[in-house]
């Protein structure tokens, strides 16, 4: 036993294992014990070379996209319908203490390959809070780290695309405690962060390439971005009535400066230079343009019985250009155990509506980014099989866009959608 074990021992030295895992005095089994305990502890993975916790998980996306669109009102839109790969991603993790852990997210596309995330989170704060830095997402996202709200459909809200959908390289103070002695309050989280901020460009609001709106993008158009963003959030969770119903207010609020190309690019939307207040030009003529830059959200998700509703209300300020929306979002899971016993494990019905305006800019048709919309988005998620899902999504879109009502330049476009996804994470 003794020279098996140290064999095992010199093995796992060699590639880097720390020697309180491998010391000699422990037996083989107590090491295997071990192991098996890091593995479980982080749902799965193996040993780096370095002796640190590794794990990878991933997704793959395969889309099939069919919308209604003129490509004499918009020559950016895709041919549809269309099959494609929507990305490819990787989600490494390495576990280096109890209290420090790396994150990563790179994802792939039948055009590029970026790292789309990338953080190190430190814990072991006061209160149970965390210091984050990295590449990371906005924490008003609709993913359930922040909050209990969850956009569930591959499309995002309009809100979300405009601007909570990106990531920014910043530092983050959050936690989470639990008050005692009171009836209703589960829990208070907070959220504090200091970053390079996003940069105003354009996005579509569906998969297909059409009709963009102003969107907070994490590709800036130069090196140096100019800007610094802080923000701030904070979260309440309710338990009124216990295993039956629960529900959270969340806030946040962001503050930043345009940087010059924001400034530009404003100018450039049409009717912008219109509600300028008058003030000195500089020596190159352009109007100055106000470098304020402001979010702020409030958003409540309520789940009772299974049934979860969430709601949320969001508004922008860039420079003179003002902004808001909101959606109310529903679903309820069906799970099955598994029904047909391999093919079909669950299926939740998701029905959003939302609305999304441009306060103070007259509406061209010309420059989509001018326009007031609503959305109404019916989606079916059927779980398949363990890690595979179907998502069937169709998007109802409605614009009011100062066109002229004719074959060109219409009021409301016909470009609704349908999405079919195969999702299949690992």
């Amino acid at each position: 036993m003794w020279v098996a074990g140290g064999a095992v021992g010199g093995a796992l030295c060699a590639a880097g294992i720390p020697a309180a895992l491998v010391a000699e005095e422990t037996s083989i089994e107590e090491r295997l014990a071990r192991l098996e305990e890091m593995a479980s502890r982080s749902g799965g993975g193996f040993l780096s070379a370095k002796g640190d916790w590794f794990s990878l998980g991933g997704e793959v996306e395969f889309e099939y996209i069919d919308a209604q669109f003129e490509p004499a009102q918009d020559s950016s839109a895709s041919d549809s319908p269309f099959v494609h790969i929507d990305k490819w991603v990787l989600y490494p993790k390495v576990t280096l203490s109890d209290d420090v852990s790396m994150t990563g997210e790179i994802e792939f596309t039948p055009t590029a390959a970026r790292v789309e995330e990338w953080h190190v989170t430190f814990g072991g704060f006061p209160w149970g809070s965390w210091l984050r830095v990295g590449f990371d997402e906005r924490f008003s996202k609709a993913n359930g780290e922040f909050d209990m709200a969850n956009r569930l459909t591959e499309d995002y809200p309009m809100i979300g695309t405009a601007w909570w959908r990106d990531e920014e390289y910043a530092v983050t103070w959050g936690g989470k405690v639990s008050p005692k002695d009171l009836a209703w309050l589960q829990s208070v989280g907070w959220r504090l962060t200091w970053g390079d901020g996003l940069e105003l460009n354009e996005r579509q609001q569906t998969e297909n390439d059409t009709y963009e709106i102003t969107h907070d993008d994490d590709q800036a158009a130069d090196t140096l971005k100019e800007k610094n963003e802080v923000g701030a959030g904070l979260v309440f969770g309710f338990d009124p009535i216990h295993e039956t119903y629960k529900f959270d207010v969340a806030v946040w609020s962001y503050h930043s400066n345009l940087n010059r190309d924001e400034q530009a690019r404003l100018r450039a939307i049409t009717g912008y230079t219109a509600i300028l207040e008058p003030e000195a030009a500089p020596s190159n003529g352009a109007p100055l343009v106000d470098e304020t830059q402001e979010r702020f959200g409030i958003r409540s998700t309520h789940v009772y019985r299974g049934v979860t509703v969430t709601g949320e209300y969001a508004t922008a300020e860039d420079g003179k250009l003002d902004r808001h929306g909101e959606y109310l979002q529903g679903a309820y899971k069906f799970r099955f155990d598994p029904l047909w016993r391999r093919y079909l494990t669950s299926v939740e019905p998701v029905v959003r509506v939302e609305r999304y305006t441009v306060e103070n800019l007259p509406r061209s048709f010309s420059h989509a980014e001018t326009w007031d919309r609503e959305k109404t988005t019916l989606a079916a998620l059927v779980g398949v099989a363990h890690g595979t899902m179907l998502k069937i999504e169709h998007y109802d879109n409605e614009e009011r866009t100062g066109g002229d009502d004719d074959v060109l330049t219409p009021s409301d476009p016909h470009n609704d959608e349908w999405m079919i996804q195969l999702e299949v994470k690992f």
